[in-house]
């Protein structure tokens, strides 16, 4: 089965680890049943996101697969129990755990940021149009990510349910990172003498951004900073932003491209659980990757 796989014990055992480094409680609420942990319920929306199932998908595939056994469940958890956990888990506590899991991750030196959407489907445009009500969104969610270059690792996020330009999004991205870029990559969104003025004299790096109209003469690019950077610019060099969409497209094929929650702050709190899933996937393939490596040279050295 599936399920039975060494990448989903390996999750498992990494979804320990990075918990306790985050100091998760065992219990989130003081009158909680005390029947599932807290890492065990984190686990099984990790383990729901995967393999893209609905909770009450995932309530039947917990019927059948052994993840019960090797998580030591005493029984199956219901919809309800799993409905309301992530309802009342605190955002500060997938913080935490997002930190934790930035604390095992490899130093990196490049950034690209960008922003992407995620298509909501509670409510269904069809159910708001029958009774007669606005629809609350859009209908999507946007998420605002920095990505490293060498690893592909998601470094820092951020998601929005109310439209916000691209260019506001930089700053307190940047701050949220844990140690600062040498270079950062960006498209035409994030244009824009402050964002030039505080990657350069606060953080202390290169800014690769597409500039707006690149063809207009130097003399009337508007900017010090703008001006400065127009000058030394490496268009081969910014065309490496693109492997940002690559992650994008990625994380949409393995863990869906919609979020399935009713409100906003539950889909933020779905989507940090998508990004800290990806990161912990990454650290595994790169773990095995290792591994394989190793193991090649040592049968290739002569006797």
């Amino acid at each position: 089965m599936v399920e039975d796989t060494p990448f989903f014990k390996a999750l498992w055992d990494l979804t320990i680890d990075v918990c306790r480094r985050a100091r998760v409680p065992l219990y989130i609420e003081r009158h909680d049943p005390k029947i599932f942990t807290t890492v065990q319920k984190i686990y099984l929306w990790l383990y729901k996101t995967k393999k893209k199932l609905t909770l009450r998908g995932l309530v039947d595939d917990l019927n059948s697969s052994k993840v019960v056994e090797y998580l030591q469940l005493r029984k199956v958890p219901t919809y309800g129990v799993l409905s309301y956990f992530i309802t009342n888990l605190s955002q500060q506590v997938l913080n935490f755990l997002d930190d934790a899991v930035q604390a095992i991750l490899p130093a990196f030196e490049s950034v690209i940021i960008d922003s992407t959407g995620l298509e909501c489907t509670h409510p269904s445009h069809y159910f708001c149009q029958r009774i007669d009500s606005k629809y609350p969104t859009d209908g999507f969610i946007t998420l605002h990510a920095i990505v490293d270059y060498e690893h592909g690792f998601v470094r820092a996020h951020r998601a929005r349910a109310k439209k916000i330009h691209d260019s506001k999004m930089l700053k307190p991205l940047i701050k949220d990172l844990k140690s600062k870029p040498k270079i950062v990559y960006a498209d035409r969104g994030y244009d824009s003498e402050e964002n030039y003025r505080f990657l350069i004299e606060d953080v202390g790096c290169t800014p690769l951004i597409l500039q707006k109209n690149m063809l207009k003469p130097l003399h009337k690019c508007k900017g010090d900073y703008r001006r400065e950077m127009r000058e030394i610019f490496d268009y081969s060099e910014y065309l490496k932003r693109n492997k940002i969409e690559g992650i994008f497209g990625g994380t949409k094929k393995q863990y869906g491209s919609t979020v399935n929650t009713r409100n906003a702050r539950t889909q933020r709190k779905e989507i940090s659980i998508k990004i800290i899933l990806l990161n912990l996937e990454k650290k595994i393939r790169m773990k095995i990757l290792h591994i394989i490596y190793r193991l090649t040279n040592f049968q290739t050295k002569p006797a």
